[in-house]
């Protein structure tokens, strides 16, 4: 299964803005 780019780096950044504010509400 094959994904767009865009796809891979709209999942990658919403994965990375729920690490970010799982960080941040520490």
């Amino acid at each position: 299964m094959e994904m767009n780019t865009e796809t891979r780096t709209d999942i990658e950044a919403a994965v990375f803005r729920r690490l970010l504010s799982h960080l941040d509400s520490r």
